[in-house]
């Protein structure tokens, strides 16, 4: 599996697919390195496949031996057994060359979207809501938005704020925020 690089100039991409099962209605992802305590991706999804994005990261060669993942499925509200657990190895850090033209802090990141209250939402926060239904909180204030380009054929929506640009690309929970 990928890696990125100690110059942070790489990101980590790294794609889960699996076959559906009909009457499935959700499935969980959950991905670890053995020997650790916490998950690095640990999600609920409505289908396969999963494509995970760490922006700004690299996993020091001490750890890219024996990462495992597995999934489970649920059907009619009832999780089912983890699948058989599948090993996998992480490429050495700095495999990839640095893109030419990325800097520091440009990568789009996967990040869940806000789930709470927008009317109850925290002093001199602000809450940005896309078409496709993913709320984003900030803390900041929006001048206006517009269409920003294509990600993997899917739009990219950018809204201008004082103090940076948030971008969204519809349909995924990809994100960057640009400080101005």
């Amino acid at each position: 599996m990928d890696n990125g690089r100690t110059d942070y100039l790489d990101d980590i991409l790294w794609n889960f697919a699996w076959k559906e099962c009909p009457g499935v209605t959700l499935y969980q992802l959950y991905v670890i390195h053995e020997g650790s305590a916490h998950p690095t991706i640990d999600v609920t999804l409505s289908g396969s496949p999963y494509h995970y994005i760490d922006s700004g990261y690299y996993i020091d060669d001490s750890n890219r031996f024996n990462w495992i993942w597995k999934i489970r499925a649920s059907v009619k509200g009832y999780w089912g057994e983890w699948s058989a657990p599948v090993v996998f190895d992480v490429e050495p850090v700095n495999t990839d060359p640095p893109p030419a033209t990325k800097a520091r802090g440009t990568e789009f990141k996967l990040r869940d979207p806000y789930r709470g209250d927008c009317d109850n939402r925290p002093t001199g926060s602000v809450c940005i809501k896309f078409s496709d239904g993913y709320v984003w909180l900030i803390h900041d204030a929006i001048q206006g938005s517009s269409e920003a380009g294509r990600w993997n054929g899917k739009p990219i929506i950018v809204f201008y704020g004082f103090r940076a640009d948030y971008y969204h690309v519809l349909g995924t929970s990809l994100i960057k925020e640009i400080p101005k």
